[in-house]
Parts: structure tokens; C-alpha cells; sequence
């Protein structure tokens, strides 16, 4: 488990969450060994009856060779997706992708843009542009994500996340009761999270 994972699983604990690993005999159920556990989720998800998938990825700065950090987002999205297809494959409970950030530069609009090709500034600006992401290789897949969740790294303690979460649900109205058992097991309050329709 990687730090960022180790945060992760603090902050899920802390919503009164019991959040587990993988086991290798679980592994081997899905027709491999040890070395495939990186094809599964991080964490399997539960409590109070309910359960889902959460899968955890780092947004570092952009590679070098990145033409864009969107490009970086897509990729992050369609192996998460990957993930969740190997133990979930009809979607029968949700999945989760929580986003840990520690470049200051990657906002959590970014994520709109990338599902609608627009997003809504904090000052009310709308900056469009990008449905060559939103309509591009994630388009068919990104709907398989029912939660997305945003947590900024503090910069002067990376062991230990900066404000509050930012919540996104996708626009599925197909995969309402996932979005709204999410919304109770987190506490969400509806007033603080945002719906992205995927055109």
C-alpha cells in the first residue's frame, strides 16, 4: 500500500467506512496470482449493509512527454475502469475513483471538462472547449464511475489532505440508487456535491 492509498484509507475510516485490501486467495478467484493484484481496485468497500469498490490515483504534474494533463486524466479514468470491470463487471454495486491531488495547477473542474467538454468556473465563467476528451476514448466507458471524489494534498503536510472533499456524481439517472446510497454512506449533503451529465 502506497501512501496515498494509506491516506485514503484514513479518510474512509474516517466516514465510518471499513475499507479492505484484496487478499491473494481473492486474487487467484479472478484467475491470477499475486503480481495481478494491480489489475484489481485498492479497496473493496463497507458498512451498514452497503458495498462498494474505491480505486485511488495520484495526479502528480504532467510528464514531459504528456501532450496534455487531460490526456492524463483520460488514462487515469480507463484504467480505473478497467479495474472495476475485473470484479464488477455489471455494475451491480458502485465504484468509486477517488482523485488525490498534489499538483496545485490540477483543479477539480478538470473533471467536468473532461465528462462534459465544458465546465462552470467558481466565478461563473464557462470554459469549453474540450469534447475531443469528453466524446474521445473515455466516452463509452466513463459512465461505469458513479462517484468521483477530490482531495487536494496539503502542501506543507503531505500526510494530511487540504479543505474539504469535492463530490461528483455521474449523470447515469440508470445508477440513481448507487448515487444516492453513496450519498448516505459519505453523509453528502446535497448542497455540496455537483452531477456531471456525460454527453
Amino acid at each position: 500500500m502506497n501512501a496515498d492509498e494509506r491516506l485514503v484509507e484514513r479518510f474512509l475510516i474516517s466516514k465510518k467506512l471499513c475499507p479492505q485490501r484484496f487478499t491473494a486467495k481473492e486474487n487467484e478467484s479472478w484467475g491470477g496470482t499475486q503480481s495481478c493484484l494491480t489489475k484489481l481496485p485498492d479497496f473493496k468497500v463497507s458498512a451498514r449493509g452497503c458495498f462498494f469498490y474505491a480505486e485511488v490515483k495520484s495526479l502528480l504534474a504532467k510528464p514531459e512527454d504528456e501532450p496534455s494533463s487531460f490526456n492524463m486524466f483520460g488514462k487515469n479514468i480507463l484504467q480505473a475502469v478497467k479495474q472495476f470491470e475485473s470484479v464488477n463487471e455489471t455494475h451491480i454495486v458502485p465504484n468509486v475513483l477517488i482523485w488525490v491531488n498534489h499538483e496545485m495547477r490540477h483543479i477539480c473542474q478538470d473533471l467536468e471538462m473532461i465528462y462534459t467538454g465544458a465546465s462552470t468556473m467558481s466565478n461563473g465563467e464557462i470554459v469549453g472547449g474540450f469534447h475531443k476528451y469528453s466524446e474521445g476514448k473515455i466516452k463509452k466507458k466513463k459512465r461505469f464511475i458513479d462517484l468521483h471524489i477530490w482531495l487536494n494534498i496539503d502542501r506543507n503536510d503531505d500526510t494530511t489532505f487540504l479543505g474539504e472533499p469535492s463530490w461528483f456524481f455521474s449523470g447515469d439517472d440508470n445508477r440513481s440508487h448507487h448515487r444516492e446510497m453513496l450519498r448516505r454512506l459519505f453523509d453528502i449533503k446535497i448542497e455540496t456535491f455537483k452531477v456531471i451529465h456525460s454527453k
